[in-house]
């Protein structure tokens, strides 16, 4: 958005808020601010200003759940709202009339009124993020020029005594509530009002804008203290950059890709505290957020390219020498002489380069690829063109040969641009050079010129087909039967549909990187650690160790999303005990059970816990059985009535039988059949008096019935998907307890030991296993060596002591779980079996 257009916009809006009568000289300003980073259209604010909604937030949330502004007009809760005395949850349920806003809210993400920023995937999606990031930090970054001289100089004593995590912090903070072109519009209203303002009197500025200053003078602090480690680099480089970049150089051009690199470097570790003293991006082995990510795989690709472009400016500086008078990537001189004609470091500076900002300095949006991946890229797409024979050949060449070859054109390939693969026709002929440093091919179109391939990139495609295919065989046997290596970087194969993907990727990354670079160390994935440099091993090595890191914190949480915290145990334990609930009456079928058994993880627990919240509601139960046994009784009763009419038909005639005869005998017949009369008319008036009682109970059952029915068609689809998500659940926590006794990892072993053979013990340990997952799922334990740590993230649900008793509890169920172990054991030997030693391992289960 221009700057006069936001300009516009915020006058617009100062006026809407002005003419709407509710803001007083002390909100507006304020007001202003959270209407204008609201993103809200003027015309709309206008709109929810008449509906009497005078806070942003409000709108913004009611906006939310699909509600208009002219819904509540008309409805006339705004003003209520607005007063405090109506919630904006009781209002959307007021205006939407329901009890559950979280099925609103799933409608309204459907429907797309709710949804994130776009992105192809999760890295397009992190790059769109810290582009929006970087925006929102340079127009904070801009009101610099428009503050006062006397605020100027308040604010910039104050951000001149803070340290660097407090910059980033207001920084961060400036750039989050109040970045957006709008609200920077009205920051630069509010700075020359007060400008005007300050030559009679002295106001105070807003909230909003002192943040935006102090988050402006922040970014500036930044730069300059950025521009003071770059000095002191270029005047004494530290050990990490003479690994990533060696010492700096004498030429010029060179001079401005060191210092450029440098800035960069010098950036990331300033925005994300790295004090390392050997690693210019810190350690590589650790999990880290998706934006931190994100930079150090594009930085650790610009500065691989930075070094080949260093190294071949030294190459031409010498006159030419071979590849062994190349600077060496290793670690560099930690003192080198200053060369002749060296740049000061206080000439020429880049000192107004945005310190902090996401991507600052020189990673370039084009450097998305390594140095070995855009060789590999290359190498298959020549080798789609190149003639079966030039291919056969490497099935029987030998790994080592393989790497040799690959390692060739990696050499010959470092700072070339190989352009597109060659084109070769059906009738293309391929002989060597007569140079015999590279082949040629002739085309047998005579109106095209002969081509030129290097011949080491020749040689290296005719073999990158036979090198994937068995980069493919090291990763199907991996899958049947984990090696040490594999193991220790991604555990066994998962079975889950996403996460053996994810496994499968990686195992192929390791597998090629051990093949092209010989690494046969039988228990490291990459081998043993090498000293910092910045060669395109070392380049991989670290995009590599970072990947599996990540992977590592991956398989963590893919452990504790289908395990779960004791919450989410619970609620798929009641969920699955209701499909043999009869009152219930719903179930999955086989259908429902099949699609979920593909669908991720956290899409049944989402569905869990949907048919946990209707279960835990006042469900009308199902009245089917009773409904039946009523009107069974029913029909009982008609059945005795029509019964007791027929003998009271066939008993009235029998009242005149003894005619007006006064003998005794007479007189005790009629009495007889009186008798008989009044019995059957009792019968059928009781008879009555329980069809009637029937017939209301059937009525009552049937509306309960209705009710039922009603229920059921609106929520047993979703009941019936939290069951069958909940039994998938379940069958997911015994398979994956099944690979963790295959191959239980280290923290597993040290509380529990290895898994027993004996049916007893094996179940016991398959308890203890549960209950520990169970416990690090709950209060999110990553760490790969600990159990149970000494420290979890509680502050923010539950109490120390709450947790620390949840600990001592968890400790004494291990305890009992070994004690089982060992009894269990102690019945083997007491049969006269012995227990399994450390190498009887039971077999795979990861097969397919």
């Amino acid at each position: 958005m221009a700057a006069e257009d936001a300009a516009q916009q915020a006058r617009a809006l100062q006026q809407a808020l002005e003419h709407s009568g509710w803001f007083d000289s002390s909100w507006l300003q304020d007001a202003l601010y959270e209407w204008a980073e609201s993103g809200v259209p003027v015309a709309e604010v206008r709109a929810w200003l008449a509906a009497d909604v005078v806070r942003a937030d409000d709108a913004s949330a009611l906006r939310g759940l699909g509600i208009s502004a002219e819904q509540v007009r008309a409805a006339r809760l705004g003003e209520r709202v607005s007063m405090d005395v109506l919630s904006v949850e009781d209002a959307a349920r007021l205006l939407l009339d329901v009890a559950d806003l979280g099925d609103i809210r799933r409608r309204v993400r459907a429907r797309g009124l709710a949804t994130g920023p776009a992105g192809a995937d999760e890295a397009a999606h992190v790059r769109n993020g810290l582009a929006w990031w970087r925006g929102q930090l340079q127009r904070v970054a801009s009101l610099t020029d428009a503050i006062p001289a006397d605020l100027r100089a308040w604010v910039l004593a104050e951000v001149r005594g803070t340290n660097d995590v407090g910059l980033l912090r207001l920084r961060d903070m400036a750039g989050e509530e109040w970045g957006s072109p709008v609200t920077i519009a009205v920051a630069r209203q509010e700075l020359d009002r007060l400008t005007r303002l300050r030559l009679t009197n002295h106001p105070e500025p807003s909230g909003p804008l002192l943040q935006l200053m102090l988050g402006s003078l922040a970014v500036e602090e930044l730069n300059r203290r950025l521009a003071q480690r770059l000095e002191a680099a270029i005047a004494d480089p530290p050990t990490y950059l003479l690994a990533m970049l060696g010492p700096y150089p004498p030429s010029d051009a060179a001079q401005l890709t060191w210092t450029q690199a440098a800035l960069d470097v010098e950036d990331f570790r300033l925005e994300y505290q790295i004090t390392d003293a050997q690693q210019a991006l810190g350690a590589a082995d650790i999990a880290m957020p998706l934006d931190r990510r994100e930079r150090f795989h594009a930085l650790n690709r610009s500065l691989a390219e930075a070094r080949i472009e260093l190294d071949r400016a030294e190459l031409g500086r010498m006159g030419g020498a071979d590849s062994r008078g190349w600077r060496s990537y290793g670690a560099a001189d930690p003192k080198p002489n200053r060369p002749a004609g060296r740049q000061e470091p206080d000439e020429s500076l880049p000192r107004d380069v945005p310190a902090g900002l996401p991507g600052a300095g020189a990673v370039e949006p084009g450097a998305d690829s390594r140095p070995d991946e855009r060789l590999t890229q290359h190498l298959r797409g020549l080798a789609q063109v190149l003639p079966a024979w030039t291919r056969a050949a490497a099935a029987r060449l030998p790994d080592d040969d393989l790497a040799a070859c690959w390692q060739t054109a990696m050499a010959y390939s470092l700072g070339r641009d190989l352009g597109p693969p060659i084109e070769l026709q059906f009738e293309s002929k391929i002989e060597l050079g007569s140079d015999g440093g590279s082949f040629r091919v002739h085309y047998d179109d005579p109106g095209r010129s002969t081509v030129a391939t290097p011949a080491p990139l020749l040689e290296a495609a005719a073999m990158i087909e036979e090198l994937d295919r068995r980069v493919e065989a090291k990763v199907q046997a991996a899958i049947a039967d984990p090696p040490p290596h594999i193991l220790r970087a991604l555990g066994s194969w998962p079975h889950s549909p996403g996460a053996s993907a994810l496994w499968e990727v990686e195992a192929v990354e390791i597998e090629h990187y051990r093949l092209v670079t010989g690494t046969s160390n039988p228990t490291h994935p990459l081998g043993p650690p090498e000293p910092p440099g910045n060669s395109w091993r070392q380049c991989w090595r670290r995009a590599l160790t970072q990947n599996l890191a990540q992977c590592g914190s991956t398989w963590m949480r893919y452990r504790h999303s289908v395990i779960g915290s004791a919450e989410e145990r619970a609620d798929v334990e009641e969920v699955v005990a209701s499909a043999a609930d009869p009152w219930l009456s719903v179930g999955p079928d086989a259908a429902i059970l099949t699609e979920h058994e593909q669908l991720p993880t956290s899409t049944l627990r989402s569905r869990v816990v949907h048919a946990a919240a209707l279960l835990a509601g006042s469900w009308p139960p199902n009245r089917s059985r009773e409904l039946a046994a009523a009107r069974s009784r029913h029909v009982k009763l008609e059945r005795y009535a029509e019964e007791q009419r027929l003998l009271l038909d066939a008993a009235q005639p029998r009242r005149a039988w003894p005619g007006l005869a006064i003998t005794p005998r007479a007189r005790a017949a009629r009495a007889a059949v009186r008798a008989i009369i009044g019995k059957h008319e009792q019968a059928l008036d009781r008879l009555h008096e329980r069809l009637a009682n029937a017939a209301r109970e059937i009525a009552r059952l049937e509306r309960a019935q209705d009710a039922y029915v009603d229920w059921r068609a609106e929520h047993g689809r979703f009941v019936a998907q939290g069951q069958a998500a909940g039994q998938v659940l379940q069958a997911r926590e015994d398979r994956l307890l099944d690979e963790l006794a295959v191959y239980p990892p280290a923290y597993l072993l040290v509380e529990l030991g290895p898994p027993p053979v004996n049916p007893e013990g094996r179940a016991a340990w398959r308890r203890g296993a549960r209950a520990l997952e169970c416990y690090r799922a709950t209060y999110r334990i990553d760490d790969p060596h600990r159990t149970l740590a000494v420290d979890v993230q509680w502050g923010a649900t539950i109490s120390l002591r709450w947790w620390e008793e949840e600990r001592d509890r968890v400790r004494e169920e291990v305890g009992g779980v070994r004690r089982a172990i060992t009894e269990s054991l102690a019945h083997e030997l007491d049969r006269g079996q012995a227990p399994p030693g450390p190498d009887d391992l039971p077999g795979p289960i990861n097969e397919r």
